[in-house]
């Protein structure tokens, strides 16, 4: 066996060393979810229990299509059905070099008029979302964490909302289609609230529903972004609640405004 022949082989047992580890990972990771959610003194599904997705954020209408998994939930003490669960959206893309000419067969086993059928390629991002529904009907805001060039492409369009606070300026940038809405949610606690996530999550209001979204979680964390969640709720100005519309829960499975 020559040095090519050696090298190769080596590439492949290290890649099939990697797909395996992979794939325990992932394996472990979702064997831990049930006895989490017991521990917990939560719910559990693998699937999504739901229909979360479906719900109009901006997040869940990205790429070519989306998927939601291991979905924990609780009702909690002031009656909001929280949710939090695995969200992945993906985009396609196929690989169409070597397509020209091939209409003619090109000695490759072609008839007339046929093409090499291409395997889609996905491309993932992954997410782990808190959710629940409120009984206000509320405009869509946006409170999303913003680092590095994406502060300055931020700065440069002037579309977010400012505030008091220069720390929190820095860490979030806040667009609102109702800037009064805008205001009387982010008060000064809530400002503090958010600063102490330390951007680590974005945060958003749509009609009956608040989304919390960050990087994926381990199953552990899901107790802890469903407590953040209660917080959140709790930490909303009375102002809110008593200057914009409410109204009574839809049904869990209604709603998706």
């Amino acid at each position: 066996m020559d040095g090519t022949a050696v090298a190769l082989l080596v590439v492949f047992m290290v890649l099939g060393l990697i797909s395996i580890l992979s794939w325990k990972r992932h394996a472990d990771r979702v064997s831990a979810f049930p006895q989490v959610a017991r521990q917990a003194g939560l719910s559990y599904s693998e699937g999504d229990a739901f229909g979360s997705a479906r719900v109009a954020f901006p997040l869940f209408r990205l790429g070519d299509g989306r998927e939601v998994t291991n979905t924990m939930w609780r009702t909690s003490a002031d009656g909001a059905v929280v949710r939090a669960f695995d969200y992945a959206y993906y985009t396609e893309s196929r690989d169409d070099r070597g397509l020209m000419g091939l209409s003619t067969g090109m000695g490759l086993g072609l008839g007339p008029g046929r093409e090499r059928e291409t395997t889609p390629q996905r491309t993932y991002r992954y997410f782990t979302c808190a959710l629940a529904e409120v009984p206000a009907v509320w405009p869509n805001l946006r409170i999303v964490p913003q680092k590095g060039l994406t502060r300055l492409v931020n700065a440069l369009d002037g579309a977010d909302i400012h505030f008091e606070s220069g720390e929190f300026n820095r860490m979030f940038r806040v667009t609102c289609e109702d800037e009064h809405f805008a205001h009387a949610f982010v008060d000064a606690q809530m400002i503090e609230f958010l600063v102490a996530t330390q951007g680590e999550f974005e945060f958003e209001t749509r009609g009956r529903w608040i989304l919390i979204a960050g990087k994926q979680q381990p199953p552990r964390g899901f107790p802890a972004l469903i407590g953040l969640h209660d917080a959140l709720r709790a930490t909303v100005p009375d102002l809110v609640w008593q200057t914009y519309p409410q109204g009574p829960r839809a049904s869990l499975d209604g709603g998706f405004l």
